[in-house]
């Protein structure tokens, strides 16, 4: 039986494949179209006066369109995973925000140390996750990330800020999470 989150992770795997057969059939214009659309959250950290920003992802396309943009300093080519990324030194960034990647097929919550590592003490990680991505997983449900979220805060690791309810996108509920790097050494 299929759910509604069958359904959108299947719309996000065609959308990144529809992405990727653009790219590789020299259709700029269209991927360009949509990494406008969706990335629009960074363009308002420049407005807001974030000058120094590097621009991480996986995917070979994305980084040259975040290219054209003119507004990262940095581009590294990885997928987050536990292990600590190899161009970024503990305690580099004063802020690290992802949008819509918090998920089990990208950047799962095992790498929330990783992330989290990556930032100063009292820098800050803001995110979001959604809806049917804690429906579906139990792992991923509120209710186990408010548990790691507590268990980062009894470390010093970290502590939550904000959790607020957002919508990614327009009709995907979910939550804006901040959480903010502590001072205690993440393993």
């Amino acid at each position: 039986m299929a759910t509604i989150a069958d359904d959108r992770m299947s719309e996000f795997f065609e959308k990144r494949t529809m992405l990727h057969d653009r790219i590789r059939a020299g259709k700029q214009d269209e991927v360009i179209d949509w990494y406008h659309k969706e990335a629009v959250f960074y363009d308002e950290l420049t407005k807001a006066g974030y000058e120094n920003m590097d621009a991480l992802d996986g995917a070979v396309g994305m980084l040259a369109l975040a290219k054209k943009k003119k507004i990262y300093t940095k581009f590294i080519h990885t997928v987050v995973k536990k292990e600590k990324v190899a161009d970024v030194a503990d305690g580099t960034y004063d802020a690290v925000c992802m949008g819509g990647s918090f998920l089990p097929t990208h950047a799962g919550l095992d790498t929330l140390p990783t992330l989290l590592r990556m930032l100063k003490p009292d820098g800050v990680f803001i995110f979001n996750y959604m809806q049917w991505i804690a429906d579906q997983y139990d792992d991923y449900s509120y209710d186990s990330v408010d548990k790691r979220f507590a268990k980062f805060e009894n470390e010093g690791i970290c502590k939550v800020l904000e959790k607020n309810p957002c919508f990614h996108r327009t009709d995907e509920p979910g939550y804006l999470a901040v959480l903010q790097r502590g001072r205690a050494v993440i393993a």
